[in-house]
């Protein structure tokens, strides 16, 4: 049962012990849930019923319609009356008058084989008019075409654009004035020549001041340099103002002239423009009078082409009506005759309609008789799903009993397991171990130790493993495999007698 290993190893062993005032409770868990596995608590199974059967109102409402449908016989039923209606009708077929391709009956042909005998139109004179008409070598119509496309208009128009061009254009007024008339000589300081007036001018005006100072002996003198500057001054702004205002005035008649000169060259626009006009009124005017020519000419032919044709239709009036008259009379024949022919097939058809839409109505008449059947049978399925909802309700409370238990001792050992994590001692010693001998049970023993704590917390064993993983859960798998160690080796010492 036992083996032996001869080792020489240093080993650090370490024991971690749980916090003193968790160790009761973890005893208790394990104690506990020694007890409800060794007792079966949880491993019941329902022995109830697990589907609700099919009631009497289910089983009757089923049976009902499998009666009637072993009943039924609509198909015959609605085969037979079909076959009678059409036996009390008959066949439906058209017994009027028989019609051609065309749609015509043998009377109407009859009648239309008299207008063979209808004289026709004469149209040679029509032809013979339509061809004068049409020839536009006549004289009418070359002269009216020659009116209307302009080839006889008066031909003065480019001649009176030309004039109207030259009349438009800038005049001599305008051309040799426009400078005046802008103001461009209202500057004296632009004319060289007046400014040689104004040198000259001042020049005398200081010379008279020079020899009138000189004939009083006062040539020099503060007085002189006075009369002298105002003497210049006064020259030259009695010289500027002259000058300007004469070109003011000269501007002014600049510009009167230029006026004048635009205003006669627009009179005479005018003119020109009225002339061109008239010309061409009077162009418009020949060719309307060219299009009156042809109209009245087109009229008069036309007047002759109606003679001719009513003299034709007054030739072959008699006959043609003699042919209406008899078309008319085999046309009403036939029409009373199929339109009573087709009263006879529209009854019958209605007829057969009507039996028809009775031998339609059948089917649903034949569903109405498994009513009752359907709505007893919705009233046993709306009590087998109450019944089915009872049996599920009292599964799930006998599953509530059974792992109520385990759930208690699971929340239990939860809490316990994160008391042991709270504190505790660690013991640290250093031997040597020269001969290691195991038992079955040790060996057996410590594989479940380590792997308590992770199998546990996984849910791996049901309500026992999740108690197992909630004493361990504060400090992993390896802290609870420390903490239930001691615990599991005094078991397995009880067990197997070490």
């Amino acid at each position: 049962m036992g083996s032996s290993t001869q080792t020489s190893t240093e080993q650090q062993h370490s024991v971690t012990q749980p916090w003193a005032p968790a160790v009761p409770g973890l005893q208790q868990a394990v104690t506990d849930a020694t007890s409800l596995y060794s007792k079966g608590i949880g491993t019941g199974v329902w022995s109830g019923p697990r589907v609700a059967q099919l009631g009497d109102d289910a089983l009757t409402g089923l049976q009902s319609i499998r009666d009637q449908a072993a009943a039924d016989n609509a198909g015959a039923l609605g085969t037979s009356y079909l076959q009678g209606v059409l036996g009390a009708n008959g066949s439906v077929s058209y017994n009027g008058p028989s019609l051609n391709a065309d749609g015509l009956s043998s009377g109407t042909m009859g009648a239309l084989s008299n207008l063979s005998g209808v004289k026709g139109v004469d149209l040679s004179g029509l032809k013979s008019l339509s061809t004068s008409l049409a020839d536009p070598n006549s004289g009418v119509n070359r002269t009216a075409s020659d009116f209307m496309s302009g080839a006889r208009d008066i031909t003065t128009i480019p001649q009176l654009d030309q004039l109207f061009a030259k009349s438009q254009a800038p005049s001599s007024a305008e051309t040799n004035l426009s400078g005046i008339a802008a103001g461009d000589s209202l500057d004296p300081t632009k004319n060289a020549i007046f400014q040689n007036l104004v040198k000259t001018s001042s020049d005398n005006a200081l010379q008279a001041q020079k020899e009138a100072f000189a004939a009083s002996g006062r040539y020099g003198s503060g007085a002189f340099a006075g009369a002298a500057t105002k003497a210049v001054n006064d020259t030259q702004s009695q010289l500027y103002a002259s000058q300007y205002n004469t070109e003011a005035q000269r501007q002014l008649a600049a510009n009167s002239q230029i006026d004048a000169a635009r205003q006669a060259a627009s009179q005479l626009g005018l003119g020109i423009t009225s002339a061109k006009s008239g010309v061409e009124s009077t162009n418009n005017q020949q060719r309307l009078a060219g299009a009156g020519v042809a109209q009245a000419q087109t009229a008069q032919q036309a007047g002759v082409l109606g003679q001719i044709l009513g003299g034709d239709q007054f030739n072959s009036n008699l006959d043609y009506q003699k042919a209406v008259q008899a078309l008319g009379t085999y046309r009403q024949g036939t029409s009373d005759a199929m339109s009573n022919e087709q009263n006879r097939v529209s009854t019958a058809l209605q007829s057969q309609g009507q039996g028809l839409q009775a031998a339609g109505m059948l089917p649903s008449l034949d569903a109405l008789r498994y009513t009752p059947a359907q709505q007893q049978l919705a009233v046993g399925s709306v009590l087998q799903g109450q019944d089915q909802s009872n049996i599920d309700a009292a599964m799930q409370a006998y599953q509530e009993q059974q792992d109520m238990p385990w759930s208690n001792l699971n929340r239990y050992a939860g809490l316990m397991g994160g008391m042991a994590g709270l504190g505790g001692t660690t013991d640290s010693t250093g031997r040597t171990q020269t001969r290691t001998s195991q038992s079955l049970g040790s060996t057996l023993i410590g594989g479940l130790s380590s792997g308590l704590g992770l199998l546990g917390m996984t849910g791996a064993f049901g309500p026992v493993g999740a108690a197992a993983g909630g004493i361990g859960g504060m400090s992993g798998a390896s802290s609870a495999g420390g903490y239930l160690t001691p615990y599991l080796r005094s078991a397995a010492s009880s067990i197997f007698g070490r």
